[in-house]
């Protein structure tokens, strides 16, 4: 059986967070709310500062928190590794927040590609993939994230690139 998400950008092209509550279908129709949100630090003149994840998830999470009790999820994330970000320290200090502060995240895609200037309103080509060396270093994370207890296999099979937590205990 099908699931259904509707997504949301955590900020429109206008550099806007959108009214969510007027753009959600509603309970009946979505199963899981989604949030796509990356740090584009150095990819155009508009990005010239890094951004936690938390930082740019914070206020789009607060407000699908107010609109709906379905389970919330990342739909793509990714930093680039301009400004002097460490990509594994940037994705450690993400799987903390969800851990802690983000607790209705469920679901995470990480998006790993190179996409040419031009594609996604950037003057510089935008490098999301890990390098040889991160790879280990990635995966690690993911590892000690799952021991924790956070995290389960989505949909009977674990997906690359995807983590998904583990559902809260029903409460009697």
């Amino acid at each position: 059986l099908a699931r259904f998400d509707q997504n949301y950008n955590r900020k429109s092209a206008n550099g806007k967070l959108d009214d969510f509550a007027e753009l959600y279908a509603g309970d009946d129709y979505v199963d899981q709310v989604t949030v796509s949100s990356y740090n584009r630090c150095g990819t155009s003149p508009s990005h010239t500062k890094a951004h936690s994840f938390a930082e740019e998830f914070r206020p789009a999470y607060k407000k699908l928190s107010t609109i709906t009790s379905k389970p919330i999820g990342v739909a793509e994330t990714a930093t680039t590794n301009n400004c002097g970000v460490s990509r594994i320290q940037w994705y450690k200090e993400m799987l903390d927040a969800i851990k802690n502060e983000f607790v209705r995240v469920e679901h995470v895609t990480f998006f790993f590609e190179r996409i040419p200037p031009g594609f996604a309103s950037n003057t510089h080509e935008i490098n999301w993939q890990l390098s040889k060396k991160e790879r280990p270093e990635f995966a690690a994370l993911i590892e000690e994230f799952r021991a924790g207890g956070l995290a389960k296999q989505h949909g009977g099979a674990t997906t690359m690139g995807t983590i998904t937590k583990a559902p809260k205990a029903a409460t009697k």
